[in-house]
């Protein structure tokens, strides 16, 4: 299954085993999808949400049931069952798997009942709220509206009128949109816009200087869980990522895994920041399909020179798709 795709069958199959109680059979053929694709993030999603149900159920049989006083001619019925998870911590797999799918479906700005049934019956197994639904719906709208007014604007069309009708914006959610849309316009008019991730700030202020004195609109973050985030409504031309920040913060090779998933970001040049000149992190990097890696401290020449080169290949990449 790819990892941009709806639901799989064979996912499928496992959600009517979870809905029926089969937990260690869904275990057993789970596990042989991840095996044969460990990056299915929809799999790894169902793994943890399964891992939750099966603890939950471990919890229930071990705790002791007292036994009701019923009439001799009345027989005690019992049915198993699953105890529902109803509220929980949403982890990073969980929170990756429901976003893929938000974007894969609102991509085009509209939904179909088909759409609509799989957004539902992810929600359903994944255990996703209503409110936390609404959040990350609102979020993958604005973004999908904004990638595609980029993608008219390249094109040359600057009216957006018919666009913003076809998303159907509520007041709430245009309140929203319009400074993230009047950001995107001005980053257009510029070389490009770039997504740097460093958690040194004095770091990210040399750089960023740098790029804007070269008509370069330059986005920073000191995380990669903040640039995640940013990534949800906006579309950076080019990422130059950082790989270690703080110890309990997710590192730059991580980052960039997550990035990758997202479809849109498929040809997006991505090149490591880093001082920690060790063979064995650029052969990490190069492994997981890094464009470049730049060592600090790193002359301005070079990182402009570097920028402008990938950008180049990028842009000559897309005009023959």
């Amino acid at each position: 299954m790819s990892t941009q795709g709806s639901v799989s069958d064979s996912l499928k199959a496992i959600d009517k085993l979870i809905k029926s109680g089969n937990l260690h059979e869904a275990e057993t053929r789970l596990e042989t999808i991840i095996q044969a694709n460990p990056k299915n993030i929809y799999a790894r999603a169902y793994k943890e949400r399964l891992t939750e149900l099966l603890q939950a159920q471990a919890h229930q049989q071990a705790a002791p049931e007292p036994t009701p006083v019923l009439p001799v001619s009345e027989p005690i019925r019992t049915t198993p069952s699953v105890t529902p998870i109803t509220s929980h911590k949403f982890s990073s797999a969980i929170t990756t798997a429901y976003r893929t799918l938000l974007n894969e479906v609102w991509k085009d700005g509209t939904l179909t009942s088909d759409e609509r049934t799989q957004l539902q019956t992810m929600r359903d197994l994944l255990g996703i709220t209503s409110e936390e639904h609404s959040r990350m719906e609102q979020e993958t709208r604005i973004s999908a509206f904004l990638f595609l007014v980029k993608t008219q604007w390249l094109k040359k069309n600057k009216n957006y009128t018919a666009l913003q009708n076809q998303f159907n914006f509520s007041e709430t959610e245009l309140n929203v949109l319009q400074p993230k849309l009047k950001q995107l316009l001005a980053s257009l008019e510029s070389h490009a816009t770039i997504l740097i991730l460093d958690d040194d700030v004095n770091f990210l202020l040399y750089v960023s200087k740098i790029l804007k004195k070269n008509n370069y609109h330059c986005i920073t973050t000191q995380s990669a869980e903040e640039g995640l985030e940013l990534l949800q409504s906006m579309t950076p031309d080019l990422i130059l990522c950082d790989i270690a920040f703080g110890r309990l913060q997710m590192n730059g090779f991580e980052f960039y895994e997550q990035f990758r998933s997202l479809q849109r970001f498929q040809q997006t040049p991505f090149i490591f920041l880093t001082g920690l000149a060790q063979e064995s992190l650029i052969q990490t990097g190069k492994k997981l399909g890094i464009d470049d890696y730049l060592i600090k401290p790193i002359q301005p020449d070079r990182l402009l020179a570097t920028i402008e080169g990938k950008l180049r290949r990028a842009n000559e990449m897309r005009n023959t798709v």
